[in-house]
């Protein structure tokens, strides 16, 4: 008995991994037969079995491929004896496709002295001064085309809306009920950051400390949530990533001490 598969499309050929058989690169199959495991030198009625391999995908941060998949083209051979005593071959086949998910990405950062918007106030945060920052919402997606893309975050009680933004015509909205910022960013096609723009809006928020956050770094945004569908593997896209604090290391006019709040 012989099981070869063939691997067709986008994948790491380094990668591939094979138990107990052999993995050809010059034409990209996969062989499993009694040279490597001796189990396949015969097969009783009834016996059934698993052989494995593994690969990754190549990767996708280029963006230079579109809605990348591998096909597996699987076929098990194998020679019978008849009831006659005449040997006669068996051949079986299957296909496996495996697509792969976009990775849809969001790049969140707090600025003050730089961005679209122009902040005020003390830096390091003063007790009970008010201090401006501008969040930026930065958003990549590689291969696939993605739908019903949703970013939301919430702000802490000690930071306000101020109603500025700088949105380049996104859907981008407040909710003072739930204190919930909301970017609708809808589709986002693949190459998004890499072969096409980025998608970013950004907006102000700003912060009045209180005594009890003095030496503190405190948190200005809390935990962003990204929520998407991928168009071509059909897969739920969900990225959570931690809120930002007044550290604006980012910021080119940053400096060592400029995050903690001052008396």
């Amino acid at each position: 008995v012989e099981i070869e598969a063939v691997l067709d499309g986008e994948f790491n050929e380094s990668s591939v991994s094979v138990d107990r058989g052999f993995y050809n690169s010059s034409n990209n199959t996969i062989t499993w037969s009694q040279n490597r495991n001796p189990v396949f030198e015969s097969i009783a009625p009834g016996e059934s079995g698993v052989v494995k391999f593994r690969f990754m995908s190549l990767s996708f941060d280029d963006s230079s491929l579109v809605n990348p998949e591998t096909i597996i083209d699987v076929s098990v051979r194998g020679r019978r004896l008849s009831e006659s005593n005449v040997s006669e071959e068996i051949v079986s086949s299957a296909q496996k496709e495996v697509r792969f998910n976009t990775n849809l990405s969001l790049s969140p950062r707090v600025v003050h002295f730089s961005g679209p918007i122009s902040n005020s106030g003390p830096i390091p945060p003063k007790v009970e001064v008010q201090t401006t920052y501008t969040i930026i919402w930065t958003l990549n997606n590689t291969v696939n085309n993605s739908s019903n893309v949703i970013i939301s975050a919430t702000l802490p009680p000690y930071v306000n809306w101020t109603d500025l933004t700088s949105s380049n015509n996104e859907n981008l909205s407040y909710n003072s009920i739930t204190r919930e910022v909301l970017w609708d960013a809808g589709k986002v096609s693949s190459g998004t950051g890499f072969s096409n723009l980025v998608r970013e809006v950004a907006f102000q928020i700003a912060f009045l400390p209180s005594v009890s956050q003095i030496n503190s770094v405190p948190i200005l945004i809390n935990k962003t949530k990204t929520f998407g569908k991928d168009d071509f593997t059909g897969a739920l896209l969900k990225v959570e990533l931690l809120g930002l604090t007044t550290r604006t290391a980012t910021d080119p006019g940053f400096k060592s001490g400029d995050d903690e709040v001052v008396e």
